[in-house]
């Protein structure tokens, strides 16, 4: 029989217990990567090539998410039996610590940015911290003097990016999120959205305008959006999640 291969899933502290042909019992190990720690038992004649798999999982190795910034102990840390809230993996990451800015972390999901009140919740005890977390998600608490922009859509990686003392460019920020996706992102629908008094401005940009223009700084809170290519899919998903006052083709390049 052959050995299976390694691998990690679930908690070291759960075990599943298996009655199948080997042929099986093999799909079965591979398809979920287990590692097996027990033992294989014949249960009837090598004819009929039935056996029992006692497997042990030994520790998570998919499912991840990431808590970053001010924490204790930033990382990747795995959706397993103690860390599947937002209030677990704080806890995972050893909280908060100074000079964490408490009232502005931010959980990137899907490349979307939700703004998290992180002393208001453990105040008030409203349930927040109980959001169950997904694969991918990101945490960040930032610095009191952080200033944050946010990148997501049809790049390489999504997040919240700090804006170092030397500043930021539109161009350093998708730097920063490793690039365009090659297949999916539409390089003439890179939209810019910066908060002004009335809400957000959208400012459409081309990857050439960027490239053979003017560097065009960031600013804190500038939200960084890269459409899909089929045209139709972008204004179905435009319109639910980023709702805008005016979409405007110049940017000011003093970031005013």
């Amino acid at each position: 029989m052959t050995k299976p291969k390694s691998g990690h899933f679930g908690d070291a502290r759960t075990r599943f217990f298996y009655e199948l042909t080997p042929d099986r019992i093999l799909s079965a190990v591979e398809a979920w990567d287990f590692v097996a720690t027990g033992r294989c038992l014949a249960l009837a004649s090598m004819e009929n090539r039935v056996y029992q798999v006692e497997v042990e999982l030994d520790s998570c190795g998919s499912r991840a998410i990431e808590v970053t910034g001010r924490v204790a102990r930033p990382g990747q840390y795995f959706l397993c039996e103690k860390v599947q809230t937002l209030s677990d993996a704080i806890a995972a990451a050893g909280g908060p610590t100074e000079p964490a800015d408490r009232h502005r972390a931010v959980l990137t999901r899907g490349g979307q940015p939700y703004h998290l009140d992180y002393e208001m919740a453990v105040t008030t005890g409203d349930g927040t911290l109980g959001v169950l977390l997904e694969p991918g998600d990101i945490l960040h608490f930032r610095d009191l003097a952080e200033r944050v922009i946010y990148v997501f859509g049809e790049v390489q990686r999504q997040g919240t990016y700090t804006i170092p003392a030397q500043g930021l460019t539109i161009l350093g920020a998708l730097g920063v999120a490793q690039g365009l996706d090659t297949v999916t992102a539409k390089h003439t629908g890179i939209y810019l959205m910066r908060r002004n008094e009335g809400g957000f401005v959208g400012y459409k940009l081309s990857l050439a305008e960027l490239l053979e223009g003017p560097e065009i700084p960031m600013i804190a809170e500038d939200r960084l959006f890269v459409t899909l290519t089929p045209l139709d899919r972008w204004d179905r998903w435009w319109k639910k999640a980023l709702p805008f006052t005016t979409v405007r083709t110049d940017v000011n390049v003093g970031g005013d």
